[in-house]
């Protein structure tokens, strides 16, 4: 691979990965560090170390319940996900009497929200004056 050709890749992704840094990586170090703090808005952060994590674990009641409701909420969702995207996309590659239609009302939806949901970002920010 030629250098120039090397660059060219380089400036394609930078604008990835700088988002990925920007708002990724940087708010998920910012967090773990904020996390051996004792911070509030209105004073400056000081280090405790491990005592958040120690008082989560051993004095915290609500932990255990939303670590196993979460738990129970990913390992069925997920899968059943899956599995529904799946038979969608098997029937959706059959070659049945009016696919394109079926097709067409599958992916519409997905289309569309998105410029609906702009709209009404737009509506609201910028109120029509009568």
């Amino acid at each position: 691979m030629s250098g120039e050709n090397r660059f060219m890749g380089l400036a394609y992704l930078s604008p990835y990965i700088i988002g990925l840094l920007l708002f990724t990586a940087v708010p998920f170090l910012a967090s773990f560090v904020l996390s051996f703090t004792d911070y509030s808005l209105m004073s400056a952060p000081h280090f405790v170390g491990l005592k958040n994590y120690i008082r989560l674990f051993t004095h915290d009641r609500t932990f255990n319940k939303s670590l196993s409701v979460t738990l129970i909420y990913v390992f069925s969702t997920v899968p059943l996900k899956l599995v529904f995207a799946l038979f969608i996309a098997v029937i959706l590659n059959y070659k049945l009497k009016f696919i394109g239609f079926f097709r067409t009302a599958f992916y519409v939806p997905s289309i569309l929200g998105g410029s609906v949901a702009i709209a009404v970002l737009w509506r609201y920010l910028l109120p029509m004056s009568a």
